[in-house]
């Protein structure tokens, strides 16, 4: 998950963004709320009450130099005194830094979206998995810098003791590093693939089958159009690069990107000149590849004149009627009687047949009923002796 995302964003959501479509209710926010605040003075107690004391060992007294420390129990509770080796102790206060790292961020992101009003339920799981997400890069980057991948490792002490060699390390400084890792976890991973690349650096990448992955997900904004009605797309997802380019059917569009998580894209007179769908597909110069349909739907269909403009009483049998909209199996009303289209027709221009009650001098009301049940305004026609 990257730090653009609904969740990933510490300086607040964007009021640009596209309608939440499963927002949280008042009770629900006040539940996970609470649930995080609880969890926060927890992992708060939990490091205060265990945090590395360094105290005289009474088991190996000594003078001067040679006197021996040990980490001073710890008390969690009502319980009795924890006696943790070193290691185990220092482990410990990872996790914990770690978690308060992680809870920064979720925190601060859940601040900002609730109040915006743009928490959605389907990212809640996000701010739960952020804590041990935290925890596990913030224990994979101590392993790292305890082993001495990215600085130098701190030596043992007498024989070797990495017990003793533990007691040596600079709590504080390890709990910040582990924070920053847990806080950070984007740059945090980007750092342990760096030391993965060059600790594993292969001359020549080994050919496999493309693996299954699954393609970025994006929201479009309005998700159906109408024929004869361009409008301009709101694409809203994460991972947009400043150099994307898109495509409509297969036609190359100019997007505006607007930040990492949205581009805005318009669409054109020919994409919504007639009813079907449109295959929307944004590619990075990475050639990550976002992809989405867009239906387009017949708008009211529109009567704006006809062949002849004028009848008589003399003929013609038949009306070619001008306009937009017409579906296929769209009828025609005069005077309120319904007429079949004659076939060939396109969405057009369409031709019915009048009957002998019709060519009588007067005004015809003709209107056009598609389908789907839309029907244009009624447009009045002149028959004259």
């Amino acid at each position: 998950m990257s730090n653009t995302d609904q969740g990933g964003s510490m300086e607040g959501p964007s009021p640009q963004t596209a309608p939440v479509s499963d927002p949280a209710s008042a009770g629900q926010v006040r539940f996970y709320g609470t649930c995080f605040l609880i969890f926060v003075f927890l992992i708060f107690y939990l490091l205060v009450a265990t945090w590395p004391v360094l105290v005289p060992d009474p088991a190996n007294p000594g003078v001067g130099a040679n006197k021996a420390f040990m980490y001073k129990p710890f008390r969690l509770f009502a319980f009795e005194p924890c006696h943790w080796a070193p290691d185990l102790r220092m482990f410990l206060t990872v996790i914990l830094a770690g978690a308060i790292g992680s809870l920064i961020h979720t925190l601060t992101s859940f601040g900002d979206y609730v109040g915006n009003r743009r928490l959605s339920l389907s990212w809640i799981w996000w701010f739960v998995l952020r804590t041990p997400i935290g925890i596990a890069l913030a224990i994979v980057s101590y392993l790292i810098l305890r082993g001495g991948l990215i600085v130098p490792t701190l030596p043992a002490t007498k024989d070797s003791d990495l017990q003793g060699a533990t007691l040596l390390l600079n709590p504080y400084g390890i709990a910040a590093f582990a924070a920053l890792a847990g806080m950070f976890s984007r740059q945090a991973t980007d750092k342990l693939r760096e030391v993965f690349e060059t600790v594993f650096t292969a001359q020549k990448a080994v050919p496999r089958s493309a693996p299954l992955k699954g393609q970025p997900a994006i929201n479009v904004e309005p998700q159906k159009l109408t024929t004869g009605k361009p409008e301009v797309l709101t694409i809203t997802g994460s991972g947009f690069d400043k150099n994307i380019k898109a495509t409509v059917d297969g036609k190359p569009r100019d997007p505006q990107w607007l930040s990492a998580t949205q581009i805005k894209i318009a669409t054109l007179a020919e994409d919504v000149a007639k009813a079907g769908k449109l295959e929307l597909i944004l590619k990075n110069p990475n050639n990550e590849t976002f992809s989405a349909t867009i239906e387009v739907i017949a708008g009211k269909p529109v009567v704006s004149s006809t062949e002849p403009k004028e009848l008589t009483t003399a003929g013609p049998k038949s009306l070619t009627i001008i306009g937009q909209d017409f579906q296929t199996g769209c009828t025609a009303t005069i005077n309120g009687d319904q007429r079949t289209v004659e076939p060939g027709g396109d969405d057009k221009k369409i031709t019915i047949a009048l009957q002998d009650k019709d060519l009588v001098v007067g005004i015809l009301k003709l209107s056009v009923k598609n389908p789907d049940g839309q029907t244009s305004e009624a447009r009045n026609i002149t028959v004259k002796q």
